[in-house]
């Protein structure tokens, strides 16, 4: 009889363990639902969903509705693979037994999107561009932009919204599918990948590559992308967007990265000439992309697509190169031309906009739209704002400013 017993005991133990499903840490569960074979399941509320999911989600079914397992078998079939989460990993526990003993193989991640949220401390942009705001919030004023391709640090995050470092501006908050959230190893494989630049002003990422395809993304001059290595067809090639979506996109609308910032050569010609192509584009403050630009915004994206990267404000882009007189004799094409107030003693204390010398007394920036103004007096388009410094970038690249082949935001060091 006691031999029966401890058998019986053996079988129920079998059965209990056979019903329970794997849990695994963020790195192993992350490899896990890499594998598009693979089904992911949010067991979570739709409100808690909507707040913040693991991006690439399948299906958001509560758990906690009456009929659960009913709506899976509904949804998703036996002959796949199910990968769950919750907040912390216990009502996805008790989900992935309920599966486990409907016949499904599942796998739970062991403490949650709590977990995994706080490993993902990267971001790359996704978008051609995302919005940083002061605040999370879009009634927040707009600080700056990030292109496509640019790696943000996660420091903290308010429902959808991520608070991050910019390489050029600090504590601003960007929401979340604006970007592709990364951890420190995906990162670092992100940096040292071969990427194509965007070299046209507009572009678009293709689904197919063919011209009539459905539109990915827009693709904007500036916006970086990995290599894929699907081979070329016709005229597109392929690429990787930053959460590794494959899209194709005119050849001669990218070069090679690295190659690209190898071959810049700043030169006065080049900075007039890329300055005027955006004429006309409008005013937004915060804007640092083709379609809007403020001040200093303009005069960051002319010097990039030279291969030099400037800080980001006028305030900070004050301090690079060297000082020029503020004269027509001495200045040069390409030189910065700061307004704002000075102090007694003739130091700049506040810098409030910026200019590009163009030659020929005149200069272009950003206010209200990007145009052309003189700066000699009497001329009909006068610019009717004193000067408080000069600044000459050509030439003095390493004195507040850097090549971009030395930037560890673009490169690995």
């Amino acid at each position: 009889m006691k031999k029966y017993t401890i058998i019986a005991l053996l079988v129920c133990i079998a059965a209990k363990l056979a019903a329970q499903a794997p849990n695994l840490a963020v790195e192993p569960f992350r490899r896990l639902i890499s594998d598009p074979e693979v089904i992911l399941l949010d067991v979570r509320t739709p409100a808690e969903f909507a707040a913040g999911h693991i991006r690439g989600t399948d299906f958001n079914i509560d758990v906690q509705q009456e009929g659960f397992v009913q709506q899976v078998q509904r949804q998703i079939p036996k002959d796949k693979e199910i990968a769950v989460y919750c907040r912390s990993g216990r009502r996805s526990r008790n989900a992935a037994e309920a599966l486990v003993a409907a016949g499904y193989k599942v796998t739970n991640l062991d403490t949650g999107f709590l977990s995994w949220s706080e490993n993902l401390e990267w971001g790359v942009v996704n978008v051609s561009s995302a919005f940083l705001r002061a605040r999370p919030d879009y009634e927040s004023p707009l600080e700056s932009q990030s292109l496509m391709g640019t790696i943000l640090q996660i420091t903290d995050n308010d429902r959808y919204w991520r608070k991050v470092v910019a390489p050029d501006y600090k504590n601003v908050w960007t929401n979340e599918l604006s970007l592709a959230l990364m951890s420190e190893r995906e990162k670092n494989q992100y940096l040292a990948a071969d990427k194509w630049i965007c070299t046209a002003k507009y572009s678009s990422l293709l689904a197919e590559p063919k011209p009539d395809a459905a539109q990915l993304a827009d693709f904007t001059m500036g916006n970086i992308v990995r290599k894929s290595s699907s081979s070329a067809q016709g005229a597109f090639v392929a690429v990787l967007m930053a959460d590794g979506t494959e899209a194709w996109v005119k050849d001669t609308d990218v070069e090679d990265f690295r190659s690209w910032a190898r071959s810049r050569k700043v030169t006065e010609e080049g900075l007039v000439a890329m300055a005027k192509t955006m004429l006309g584009t409008p005013y937004m403050w915060g804007g640092n992309t083709v379609k809007h630009y403020d001040c200093s915004g303009l005069t960051k994206t002319i010097y990039l697509m030279h291969g030099i990267v400037l800080p980001r404000n006028a305030r900070e882009q004050i301090a690079c190169g060297v000082s020029v007189p503020y004269e027509l004799g001495k200045m040069r094409p390409g030189d910065l031309i700061f307004y704002g107030r000075k102090d007694e003693n003739g130091k700049p204390v506040s810098v409030s906009h910026v200019s590009m010398y163009i030659g020929d007394g005149k200069i272009i920036h950003s206010s209200q739209l990007v145009r052309v103004n003189s700066i000699v007096k009497g001329e009909p388009n006068y610019y009717d704002r004193q000067a408080i410094e000069v600044r000459r970038i050509i030439g003095n690249v390493n004195k507040g400013a850097k090549f971009i082949t030395a930037d560890p935001a673009y490169f690995q060091q």
